[in-house]
């Protein structure tokens, strides 16, 4: 209880949807090898629309679908993340996501592929019945992460050999190191 009352941040869980909108249209198998940067703009103009929209009330379901269709793609994700606490969504959008207030659209933002529209439906503390086993999931993910950082990896040089040219060498002569 003390832990939950100092980070109660941590014991949150939100109902998220999320609409992904493709940075490059699909062009079947003639799809260039490099972005081209005028397209990438348009699909950023339809992401830009598309979250006025989302955040006017439009149907999300719909939205997506506009979105790929706009990029001649069929294959339309879903948008439901599920129920997600803030470990479970990944650092770059955590602030971005558990900001939002219930019914509040995010603003748009992208990763390599897409640009991303995320919409709160539902925010809550998690209730006390469901903390203690969160609590303990937390406890040994941060133990973990703790250990991680702790680690320093170093390898010893005079273990492997400085080139493929003296591996040849070697294994032409029968020696091995």
């Amino acid at each position: 209880e003390k832990y939950f009352q100092e980070h109660p941040e941590r014991f949150v869980r939100i109902s998220l949807k999320q609409i992904a909108v493709p940075k490059l249209k699909d062009h079947g198998d003639a799809t260039p090898i490099k972005a081209d940067p005028a397209e990438q703009q348009e699909m950023h103009r339809v992401a830009l629309r598309i979250q006025k929209e989302a955040a006017a009330g439009w149907n999300l379901e719909r939205l997506q679908a506009k979105a790929y269709k706009m990029a001649n793609n069929d294959a339309v994700p879903d948008i439901d993340l599920g129920h997600p606490i803030p470990e479970e969504i990944p650092v770059e959008y955590r602030k971005l996501v558990f900001d939002l207030k219930p019914g509040q659209v995010s603003a748009v933002t992208e990763d390599d592929h897409e640009y991303l529209i995320f919409k709160c439906l539902e925010k809550h503390a998690i209730p006390p019945d469901e903390r203690k086993k969160l609590y303990g999931w937390l406890r040994m993910r941060d133990s973990r992460q703790s250990l991680k950082d702790r680690v320093q990896v170093q390898f010893s040089e005079q273990y492997f050999s400085t080139s493929a040219k003296e591996d040849q060498g070697a294994a032409s002569s029968g020696k091995t190191q």
